[in-house]
């Protein structure tokens, strides 16, 4: 028998504006920027092969079977994969037991699906790394690999909100000899809407949905959640929050300036009302009413304090790669502004363009591995453009109205 590993196919959606979907084929409602999470998993048994050939081929087959839709969304993918433990291993953080795995995306007990696209630092420490979050996260959460805009994700459930974000900067804390395993991260919430009932007024009190429970345990976190709406008709809003009972002594209305137009604001919000308000805002009744909306939801601060910024890493990859572009770059300009070429600002404002880009992503640090290929490739392409504009002067053929050699 081949390893065996856990294949996820993840895709984090945006809405079109406006917005309109059917919020009950969506397992996942996500808050912040994206709107819905899609996960697909499989196990592949690969005998005889590598597992990750298997992997991609099942990837691939899903891909090309859902973009023959026309979807009313864009989309951002990832490829994950994790390893499940063969007999006689432990689970620790590099490999889960294939009943974890199970047990885990099955769970509907928790209200929330927590995730984090984590970036290493890229130093022979992908399996450092899976270990720190084992010891940090402990249980009811797992980690996968990605080879895409991040190097590990990480899922959880069965903690609050503020819980999972202490849980994230800590891992951040130096460890011996000032090493970093954790380089960033880019972490968001999302909401099981199959969590509880639809019954959303039966045990809440006139004040309003979500006002008046009081228990411990995560499935009643207490937070500031934001609703950020552009309205299409101020008329039919008023009535949605009168209907709704959006208003109560937790909750506050603001006009904004900017994109979005109010701004409703609860201090003590729950999963359970955030999760009410966002099926009101998808209801089929109520979809000519917003353009569109972004709900936030915010947490205490955390009292960890010894997290360092690691600013010679931060830069010194950064400064080094604008010194070599514009180093290839200027004798590129001078060849280009000494030639017969009519519009010369037609060859280097593109130019110029790929080189912020570049650097513009490489100083996020995020998406490091993606830059390096682009970053080799441009080069290549800087000093192509620079001798091939030469040889063209020196033959006379830009005169002669010739172009380029592909």
């Amino acid at each position: 028998m081949g390893n065996r590993i856990d294949v996820r196919a993840l895709k984090l959606n945006k809405l079109y504006v406006p917005k309109t979907f059917d919020v009950t084929k969506h397992e996942y409602i996500a808050v912040g920027y994206f709107d819905f999470v899609e996960l697909r998993g499989e196990a592949v048994d690969a005998d005889g092969e590598n597992p990750f050939n298997s992997a991609y081929r099942i990837m691939m087959e899903w891909k090309n079977k859902e973009k023959k839709e026309m979807m009313d969304y864009s989309s951002q993918e990832q490829m994950l994969f994790t390893n499940i433990c063969g007999e006689g291993e432990e689970e620790d953080g590099t490999r889960f037991s294939g009943e974890t795995i199970r047990s885990f995306w099955d769970d509907a007990s928790s209200p929330y699906l927590f995730m984090s696209m984590v970036h290493i630092n890229h130093t022979g420490n992908l399996e450092l790394a899976l270990k720190e979050i084992k010891k940090k996260f402990g249980k009811d959460y797992l980690s996968y690999v990605s080879f895409d805009y991040c190097d590990i994700i990480i899922f959880a459930k069965k903690r609050k909100a503020k819980g999972f974000l202490d849980e994230i900067k800590s891992l951040f804390v130096l460890r011996e000899k000032n090493e970093r395993v954790i380089v960033d991260t880019f972490s968001m919430i999302s909401f099981n809407f199959s969590y509880h009932s639809r019954d959303f007024y039966h045990s809440y009190g006139s004040e309003g949905y979500g006002t008046d429970r009081v228990k411990d345990g995560y499935e009643t976190d207490v937070f500031l959640a934001t609703v950020n709406l552009s309205v299409r008709d101020y008329a039919g809003f008023e009535k949605w929050c009168a209907v709704n009972r959006i208003d109560n002594k937790y909750v506050k209305r603001y006009k904004m300036y900017g994109r979005h137009d109010i701004s409703i604001i609860n201090s003590q919000a729950t999963p359970d009302w955030l999760m009410f308000v966002i099926h009101q805002l998808y209801e089929d009744e109520y979809k000519e009413l917003f353009w569109t909306f972004e709900i936030y939801v915010k947490v205490d601060q955390d009292d960890i304090t010894d997290v360092k910024p690691n600013e010679e890493r931060t830069f010194h990859v950064y400064d080094k790669v604008r010194e070599e572009l514009d180093s290839k770059i200027s004798p590129l300009r001078n060849v280009v502004e000494n030639s017969a070429l009519v519009d010369k600002s037609g060859f280097l404002l593109p130019i110029y363009e790929v080189r912020d880009c570049i650097c513009s992503i490489l100083k996020n640090t995020f998406a490091e591995e993606f830059i390096y290929c682009m970053y080799q490739s441009f080069r290549h392409f800087i000093v192509y453009m620079k001798e091939e504009i030469g040889r063209m002067e020196e033959n006379g053929d830009i005169k002669k109205g010739l172009t380029l050699r592909r």
